[in-house]
């Protein structure tokens, strides 16, 4: 329970915000509250609240005086100053002490319910800080370790889960997953929290790549079935939106110091049996590691007619004829890397005279990026027309084309960056493949187009929090972003500054 002192000398605002600060989390204690500085030192040193929230202008002590006194007792909470718009320099002092966050009056409940998130993930990551550190090592390891980890685990069993958010993917991507593909990954919070038993323990971290997510469970009780039931709330939960997700469960572990050789096993399971295009709950079966059958689908006769269609430029044929491969493959559940070898022996050994191109890289981008075989097709439609045509995607007569679609692209995004777009939608605005325009983008502009979309939304929510008084959450609507925390997070990562603390700075 994390518990909150409320300092306000405004009876109604006082009220206001405790109720505000009640609804935001079941795990949040208003502890106590005060009406005037002296009050608010008095409790906060009697009550030791974790959070302090406190108005600048109060009788007796201001709460800047509050903080001071706090700080030189190296009293361990955190703070966060409420403002009015006419309190730029108070607010200004207040950084001096390390504030943590800063609410400008009116106080707007999804401004309050940021802040505690925030400050609720730092308060937990300094009581779970040491163990978490240590698991995330081991995770991270690539073998198993020896020594006294299982002195500070009082577990009996643990069981990992590794969570593949759309197809897995080969190598690191050159663009981030799109944010709304992202909230994939609250279903796994969601269920963590929901499906934890009493003396259980759930740690979620962070994967390989931007669409990996990896859960560890500790018990106790050997009949737990605690992350059996997280895999398949997951992936009821995930059923619909038109993103694939494997869940990939890990044999029971009796050792903490296993997992980082478990998560291992767990990820090569998981790249030789994901289905592509289609959710499926996997069980990491160590002994079973045989590769699939790769050859049955693409047939020495059925090859022979590909290489028909190129020898005679039949574009079209080799388009049905490549559908229809898809479909087969489809329609028997093929594992991915069955539909990666296939589509790589397809493409080098129909177009062998087109050296410049890197068949291995293009299928994996097309596929990492893909959700389903539709989203597949498109993107290989595109490819072989390329290929048909028998230019290669980077021959040098074509860069003064790039260069100009690469200009056209910046100003593109300079007028649509305020629609809920991603980078995806943009390379289908210019028909080009997600992959193909990633690569392309960066060799002109020297910016990933992500970083590129991100930084011009950045900028104008910058001249929005200088020049006007609109909310955070109306910022971010207006700079494209559907998700406050998530516009937040961005904000803070290329300013250095929360918006709230920008928007103090900012004002004249």
């Amino acid at each position: 329970m994390i518990k909150i002192v409320v300092a306000e000398d405004q009876p109604l605002i006082l009220k206001d915000l405790c109720l505000k600060i009640e609804k935001c989390d079941p795990d949040i204690e208003i502890a106590g509250t005060a009406t005037d500085g002296r009050a608010a030192y008095e409790k906060a040193a009697e009550l030791q609240p974790d959070i302090l929230f406190t108005d600048i202008k109060m009788p007796f002590l201001s709460g800047l005086e509050v903080i001071s006194r706090l700080k030189a007792e190296n009293r361990q909470i955190h703070t966060v100053i409420i403002s009015g718009y006419r309190d730029f320099e108070f607010a200004r002092e207040a950084m001096k002490l390390g504030v943590d966050e800063y609410l400008l009056k009116p106080l707007s409940a999804d401004d309050i319910a940021y802040v505690l998130s925030e400050l609720k993930e730092k308060i937990s990551m300094k009581k779970k800080d040491y163990n978490r550190h240590l698991l995330e090592s081991l995770i991270q390891s690539p073998g198993t370790r020896t020594g006294h980890i299982n002195t500070t685990f009082p577990y009996g069993c643990y069981q990992l889960l590794l969570m593949t958010a759309g197809s897995y993917s080969t190598f690191l991507l050159d663009y981030a997953l799109p944010h709304e593909d992202v909230g994939a990954f609250h279903l796994l919070e969601t269920a963590c929290r929901s499906r934890k038993q009493e003396g259980e323990m759930t740690y979620l971290f962070s994967g390989r790549h931007e669409n990996e997510r990896i859960c560890l469970v500790c018990f106790s009780n050997p009949e737990s079935t605690t992350a059996r039931q997280i895999a398949e709330d997951v992936l009821s939960a995930s059923s619909g939106s038109g993103l694939p997700i494997t869940v990939c469960i890990s044999r029971r572990i009796r050792h903490v110091d296993n997992i980082g050789m478990e998560v291992q096993i767990m990820r090569t399971y998981t790249e030789r049996n994901l289905l592509f295009g289609r959710s499926s709950l996997l069980e990491a079966k160590p002994f079973e590691m045989n590769m699939p059958d790769l050859s049955s689908y693409l047939t020495a006769a059925q090859l022979q007619k590909f290489l028909f269609c190129v020898r005679n430029q039949d574009e079209a044929r080799f388009q049905e004829t490549m559908a229809a491969l898809l479909d087969a493959l489809e329609s028997q559940n093929a594992a991915q890397i069955t539909v990666d070898y296939c589509l790589k022996k397809l493409f080098k050994d129909c177009f062998p005279e087109q050296t410049s191109v890197d068949f291995d890289l293009e299928i994996d981008e097309y596929i990492t990026y893909s959700k389903s075989y539709g989203d597949l097709f498109s993107y290989l439609k595109f490819f072989v027309e390329q290929l048909m045509q028998n230019a290669s995607l980077c021959n040098t007569s074509g860069q003064s084309d790039s260069a100009r679609m690469a200009a056209d692209i910046q100003e593109y995004i300079e007028k649509n960056y305020a629609a809920n777009i991603n980078i995806n939608d943009i390379a289908t605005a210019f028909s080009l493949t997600p992959a193909y325009f990633s690569r392309m983008f960066k060799k002109y502009t020297g910016t990933r187009p992500i970083e590129y979309l991100t930084s011009v939304r950045i900028r104008h929510a910058c001249e929005y929090f200088a020049n006007s008084d609109f909310s955070v959450r109306q910022v971010a609507e207006f700079c494209g972003y559907s998700d406050q925390y998530y516009f937040s997070k961005a904000f803070k990562s290329i300013t250095g500054k929360s918006p709230s603390e920008y928007r103090i700075l900012s004002q004249p």
